[in-house]
């Protein structure tokens, strides 16, 4: 919300997200609105999106609708994504079948090679976020991580993700966690290294500390990405946090 409405200038937000369960649906209405208002922006159209929706093509007919009906127009509205890979491919899909070509930023698997091929040609101002370094970066880190799949998954290079990327760093934390648990670790000695964690480096993201008061919410800092007209996401932002 805070990337689309403060580097990409966009203050209406139409916002569509895979439908989980009725209370995350709530939680996510809340905090959208709640970001966009801080950010000068507002939410005029939200949506939690059955994983299992065929087509998008109401989506973005009702995202227009409601912006022309709640501001008088459609000029400066910009779409945020928070789906799956697989749901992202139709979401393209849809555009692909339109004319209205508003500034998007998508979130997580917006940068998977699915939806990424999906994007219609000579689309424009189409971003993406995430909370680890971005693959296409050669950090040191992001190299081990391509190193270690070419090496365990050789045939698997083409089908790389987010996803992929969250697990390798999932099991960098862990494996940070059982040597900081000692030479006998138990299972609650593990769970006390993890919740106790302090500025672990990952080489992924600014440092991690973990605290269970803090719900656990690790990942408060964002890289954002740009999908060029050679058909490559490109860095369009260092790392900014909330």
């Amino acid at each position: 919300m805070r990337y689309i409405a403060n580097n990409v200038g966009q203050k209406k937000l139409c916002v569509v997200w895979v439908h989980l369960s009725a209370e995350i649906d709530d939680i996510v209405t809340r905090t959208a609105n709640e970001e966009a208002a801080r950010d000068g922006a507002q939410v005029v159209y939200i949506e939690a999106a059955d994983v299992a929706k065929p087509s998008y093509d109401d989506t973005v007919a009702n995202c227009q609708q409601n912006a022309i009906q709640k501001t008088g127009s459609q000029d400066g509205v910009g779409m945020v994504a928070i789906l799956d890979a697989f749901s992202l491919k139709r979401y393209w899909l849809s555009f692909a079948r339109q004319t209205w070509r508003p500034p998007q930023v998508g979130y997580a698997f917006a940068m998977d090679p699915q939806p990424t091929g999906a994007i219609p040609a000579g689309y424009e101002d189409v971003y993406a976020v995430q909370e680890m370094e971005l693959p296409s970066n050669p950090t040191p880190e992001v190299q081990r991580y391509l190193d270690g799949m070419k090496k365990y998954y050789p045939g698997d290079m083409d089908k790389l993700s987010w996803a992929t990327e969250l697990a390798w760093l999932g099991a960098k934390m862990f494996v940070e966690a059982l040597r900081d648990a000692g030479s006998s670790p138990t299972r609650q000695k593990v769970l006390d290294a993890l919740n106790s964690m302090t500025g672990f480096d990952s080489g992924f993201a600014p440092p991690y500390t973990i605290r269970p008061e803090r719900e656990h919410i690790i990942a408060r800092c964002m890289k954002a990405a740009k999908f060029t007209s050679g058909r490559k996401w490109v860095q369009s932002s260092d790392w900014y946090c909330m």
